[in-house]
């Protein structure tokens, strides 16, 4: 079964008939949104957002 973006229907590109690794962050080649798979349901769902990088600074707005 072909693993699919949930946003843009677009299959992704993934390596044999491996099922998705429990998680691992997969990103979808045509919108770039960042997945995970969802054991309970068996599809791809939007990875949760990450803790800002401590090796970068965050950006500095308008007027700071």
């Amino acid at each position: 079964m072909p693993w699919k973006c949930p946003a843009c229907q677009s299959e992704l590109r993934h390596d044999g008939p491996m099922p998705p690794a429990p998680g691992r962050v997969y990103r979808c080649s045509v919108c770039r949104l960042e997945l995970s798979h969802d054991s309970a349901t068996g599809k791809m769902k939007v990875a949760p957002m990450r803790d800002a990088r401590p090796d970068r600074k965050p950006r500095k707005g308008p007027g700071t």
